[in-house]
């Protein structure tokens, strides 16, 4: 089965989106068939490959053979990635699909997604067991209408709760989102505009707004790529309670280069820094320091990624004393996958482990 394109991956990963005048998707049949589904979280879909269009016999026969060149250990999404700064929200990204902290699961899940039409999928989620969340499941969907519309919902029995959320491509440069959440608990809705160009993005967010008593949350945010390797941006937040308001400022600098990807997050309460270097074709390895000023903590992780023809494997471990390991195995590629998760923590001498199984792709 054909994978989705990426223009849906960015679409749907932290309202992220490809950079502008992608090809237009057409979705086959079978075209949403690798989703990959967290419990709690966002679909993430896998990113696919563009297959190289061959050159004419004649100007294969005519060309002159080419230099040599030094090819980028980079993975292909990842160098993608690294030619362009991308999203405000996606910032970090290379590190935390290294860590294994951000597939971490306890307990047993089981994830199935099925694509019912050619613009249709369907997602059940079952978890049961865990520690850390309560029994429940879920039944989602996704439908993509065209290239330009986007809309996906989904039930969970656990928390009662109902999401959507809308994307809408304006053009190719900016797109219009809405979210909302429904459950026992009250309800939450935001509107979004997100701007991708060609060496620059930004977006702006408010989340329960309420014209009427003037409270509301605004968050805006600008990326911009200043040298090939550098880009510097900023994000500042506005919190209205009526005539007050409460603001903060987060700056912002991405350094990429060869086959690595350094980022630095500053602000008054919290800074991070985290590095993404691919050691081999094979191996990727990241790390991660975030320093709280309220807390007077700090937290150094240290996490590898090896990714062999079967399975993928996570390790990571962290000055906190936690020790993690997720191990992913592809009996079927993209249609039935076994993941393996642990995590050890020495200072408070706990441990939680989850099985889990997917179908369709996770």
């Amino acid at each position: 089965m054909r994978r989705p394109s990426d223009r849906l991956l960015r679409r749907e990963e932290a309202g992220a989106r490809a950079p502008p005048a992608p090809a237009p998707w057409h979705p086959s049949p079978s075209s949403l068939d690798a989703v990959h589904l967290k419990i709690g979280t966002s679909v993430v879909m896998s990113d696919s490959a563009v297959a190289p269009v061959a050159a004419a016999p004649e100007a294969v026969a005519a060309a002159a053979p080419p230099a040599p060149q030094t090819e980028s250990l980079l993975a292909p999404d990842v160098m993608e990635r690294s030619q362009h700064p991308g999203s405000f929200d996606t910032l970090g990204r290379e590190v935390r699909e290294v860590l294994a902290s951000s597939f971490f699961f306890d307990g047993f899940k089981v994830e199935i997604a099925k694509g019912m039409t050619p613009n249709l999928q369907v997602m059940h989620r079952l978890r049961l067991g865990s520690q850390t969340a309560p029994q429940s499941y879920s039944l989602g969907s996704m439908l993509v209408p065209n290239e330009r519309l986007f809309l996906m919902g989904d039930f969970d029995t656990g928390s009662k709760a109902f999401n959507g959320r809308v994307h809408y491509s304006l053009n190719p440069a900016i797109t219009a989102k809405a979210t909302f959440q429904t459950s026992k608990d009250g309800s939450a809705h935001s509107l979004e505009a997100d701007y991708m160009g060609k060496d620059s993005s930004g977006a702006v967010r408010v989340y329960q707004p309420n014209p009427l008593d003037m409270t509301g949350i605004v968050v805006y945010n600008y990326l911009q790529k200043v040298t090939p390797s550098l880009a510097l941006g900023m994000e500042g937040t506005a919190m209205m309670t009526g005539p007050r308001v409460d603001s903060s400022m987060t700056l912002v600098a991405r350094h990429a280069a060869g086959n690595h990807v350094g980022i630095a997050t500053l602000s008054a309460a919290k800074s991070q820094f985290s590095y993404f270097q691919q050691v081999t074709p094979l191996v990727q390895a990241g790390s991660e320091l975030e320093l709280s000023v309220a807390e007077k903590a700090a937290v150094c992780t240290f996490g590898i990624r090896v990714n062999l023809q079967a399975n993928t494997i996570r390790a990571q471990l962290d000055t906190a004393g936690r020790l993690g390991v997720h191990f992913e195995e592809r009996v079927i590629p993209n249609v039935f996958n076994i993941h393996l998760a642990g995590q050890l923590d020495y200072v408070k001498n706990t441990s939680q482990f989850g099985f889990g199984l997917s179908l369709g792709g996770m």
